[in-house]
């Protein structure tokens, strides 16, 4: 990573790294964007996208059981959302 950011305290990058040290980004792997094709071609539902689907499987294989959303998919996919 570091050889695309300049992660130094003079960077705007690395300040905000130090703001928000529980951020985590979790970058998509080709078997992760794959299953979440093969939940959106298996729903039914227009209201579901690919971000959808594939949020999903993220917070699945992270086991990430709780959503902080107002999106009502995250409960219909099992997920407790708050608020």
């Amino acid at each position: 990573m570091e050889r695309f950011f300049a992660l130094d305290n003079n960077s705007p990058v690395g300040s905000y790294l130090d703001v928000v040290p529980m951020l985590h980004v979790e970058f998509i792997t080709s078997d992760l964007h794959r299953l979440g094709i093969a939940a959106l071609l298996s729903v039914a539902r227009r209201a579901l996208s690919l971000v959808h689907c594939v949020s999903f499987e993220v917070m699945r294989s992270l086991a990430i059981k709780i959503a902080f959303t107002f999106d009502s998919r995250f409960k219909e996919q099992g997920f407790q959302i708050i608020p």
